[in-house]
């Protein structure tokens, strides 16, 4: 039984790619466009992980994040940045990362 991939990012194509290559590596894979499809997709199905891109709308990435907090306490969550900025300005610090409940961090572009 593959793993199932929660992927919510704004940049449709970005996600075409990255659902490509996940299932190409034997995952199952959902892609929603805005932090309401996710936290509708968290609520009707289980996921492995979630991979959420920080400049996520309609529900910011932090909205996702405290749903997920509330109702998903051992959800795996990656927090995908278009900028290392976030990372060296401290918005991003391992503490407040830790805190939210965020597993990873990676900046695009990334293999």
């Amino acid at each position: 039984m593959a793993l199932k991939i929660l992927l919510v990012d704004p940049d449709e194509a970005w996600l075409t790619g990255a659902k490509t290559f996940l299932e190409a590596q034997m995952y199952e894979v959902q892609t929603v466009a805005n932090g309401r499809d996710a936290q509708l997709a968290l609520y009707n199905d289980k996921f492995f992980a979630v991979i959420m891109n920080y400049d996520v709308q309609n529900h910011s990435c932090m909205q996702v994040l405290k749903f997920i907090k509330t109702n998903y306490t051992n959800q795996r969550v990656i927090i995908v940045l278009n900028d290392k900025g976030l990372v060296d300005s401290g918005v991003v610090s391992k503490e407040k990362k830790k805190k939210i409940g965020v597993a990873e961090i990676a900046v695009k572009p990334f293999e």
